[in-house]
């Protein structure tokens, strides 16, 4: 018998889970993501062996908004609803001028809107504007969704904008 096998077969009852605990945990990690780029954008990812946070990165943040903002009405921490709306914020200040987002980091030297960051950040301004009605997020979630609907293809589908770092 292996040593974790004789470890379990000795315990009684299962270790307790407080899902809480670990739900705020993770908000936490986020939390340290976004304040690591000193940007507003949640970092794309911590190096452990370089001991480094990435750049940040527009795709995930846009998808971190609601999730923070759920996370505050759920928790009744009010610094989460501020913090997802400091991510939409800067998600408008980098908004590429017709409208789509720009694929990675904002450390790479290439700088292209891609269909899937696009939609990504959509979701997180629109929750961002269903919070505050504040027109700056609806102007910039019209503005991407325009730029989607103009780089579809006439069958529906997204040919062309592909990320070329994925």
């Amino acid at each position: 018998m292996n040593v974790v096998a004789r470890f379990l077969s000795g315990r009684s009852t299962r270790p307790t889970v407080d899902a809480r605990r670990g739900l705020q945990a993770a908000a936490e990690w986020l939390a340290r993501a976004q304040d690591a780029t000193g940007c507003g954008g949640v970092s794309a990812n911590y190096d452990a062996v370089k001991r480094q946070w990435a750049g940040a990165y527009p795709e995930t943040t846009g998808y971190i908004i609601p999730t923070f903002l759920r996370y505050a009405d759920f928790s009744g921490n009010n610094e989460y609803r501020e913090r997802a709306l400091r991510m939409a914020a800067w998600e408008s200040d980098i908004q590429l001028p017709d409208g789509g987002v720009r694929a990675g980091t904002m450390d790479a030297s290439q700088i292209v809107p891609t269909i899937f960051n696009t939609g990504q950040v959509l979701f997180g301004w629109l929750s961002a504007w269903q919070q505050t009605q504040d027109g700056r997020f609806r102007d910039s979630a019209v503005r991407a969704a325009d730029w989607l609907v103009a780089a579809q293809d006439p069958d529906g589908a997204w040919r062309r904008f592909a990320s070329p770092f994925s």
